[in-house]
């Protein structure tokens, strides 16, 4: 018997399994497909990815100074006198991060999850190749999580469906910072995103609307082409409980995003390791204190980076205030922690 099953080898799934591996449980960690793909997000994060992984200079691939951030004809500089985070290669990003699981021993297995089934203080854990049985299942199977829809447990509130595309340039990328356009989608934005030899231009909409409609029109806007299309879920707003009989849930499938960009890299790397400080797979109740822990520490940030989304959705001058206050407030604020915007510290 295993003393935790992760779900989904993202980087999410692979920190949480490497987290408890190191602790010297039997970890088993499943992945329906190749890791790293297809590929679903940007990679755009802040400084603080190295504050949860070691910094290796094959998966970075552009350092980014600040934002600007467009508004109907007007532009606003956030961040842009210093360094403030990183674009990564996903794919490669990805893969490291299995391979740091399973170097310390978690048990790594190429199969689809398939079903659960709690009894007897263990949980049967169907693939489709196999059973297991295990103390703890943990779904890290992002936005869509099989795990969670087995375990009965409530969806986020909110989805959103992101789509991009690279555009190849000649020769490497100069720009150093991200571009943001409030005026390309309702209730959100699309972003353009310098790479090593590519920009990347992509946007996010509420999950039913037409999204390749609106790339369609930003690529003639701005003036890019679209070859390969990219794209995912964006799952927000987590519902209230991401445990239940000896399941949990982190990452995309638990909505421990950001609201305000979509980013989830971040919260969820942290929601793992709270999961890794509480959790005992002897005690199931501790999973009490994991529901406890990453909210106390999250969901601070989640509410008002929820409340920053909602200004998205407003007509471009009422847009403006909010902006230029922001600007001028963004000095000593944070990428991941939107509260810092109003004065708080962490």
């Amino acid at each position: 018997m295993y003393d935790i099953t992760v779900v989904g080898a993202g980087p999410i799934g692979s920190h949480l399994a490497r987290k408890f591996a190191e602790q010297g449980h039997e970890v088993l960690l499943l992945e329906k497909g190749k890791v790293g793909k297809p590929l679903k997000g940007t990679g755009h994060v802040s400084k603080d990815i190295f504050d949860h992984v070691p910094e290796k200079d094959k998966f970075v691939e552009k350092e980014i100074h600040g934002a600007v951030v467009h508004n109907n004809g007007s532009s606003f500089s956030f961040g842009r006198d210093r360094h403030t985070s990183y674009v990564l290669d996903r794919v490669e990003f990805d893969r490291y991060m299995a391979k740091r699981a399973r170097k310390v021993g978690a048990d790594f297995r190429r199969e689809r999850f398939i079903d659960m089934k709690t009894k007897k203080g263990k949980v049967t854990v169907k693939t489709d190749s196999e059973e297991y049985e295990t103390k703890l299942l943990a779904g890290c199977d992002g936005p869509l999580s099989d795990v969670r829809v087995a375990a009965e447990l409530s969806k986020p509130e909110l989805f959103l469906h992101g789509i991009f595309t690279n555009q190849i340039e000649v020769g490497p990328i100069q720009q150093n910072h991200v571009e943001v356009f409030l005026d390309t989608s309702e209730g959100f934005f699309g972003w353009k995103v310098p790479r090593k030899e590519s920009f990347e231009y992509g946007l996010a909409v509420e999950l039913g609307k037409d999204s390749r409609t609106y790339l369609e029109d930003f690529a003639k806007k701005e003036g890019f082409n679209i070859s390969q299309v990219y794209s995912g879920m964006i799952p927000m707003l987590p519902p209230e409980k991401v445990t239940k009989n000896r399941v949990f849930l982190c990452g995309d499938a638990a909505g421990q995003t950001k609201p305000f960009s979509g980013g989830g890299l971040i919260y969820g790397l942290t929601a793992a390791e709270i999961a890794a400080e509480t959790v005992d797979p002897e005690k199931p109740t501790t999973l009490e204190q994991y529901e406890e822990g990453w909210r106390e520490e999250l969901m601070g940030e989640i509410k008002t980076g929820n409340r920053i989304r909602k200004l998205y959705g407003l007509p471009s001058f009422l847009r403006y205030p909010f902006l230029w206050l922001g600007k001028h407030r963004s000095k000593h604020a944070h990428m991941d922690r939107p509260k810092s915007l109003l004065g708080y510290k962490k």
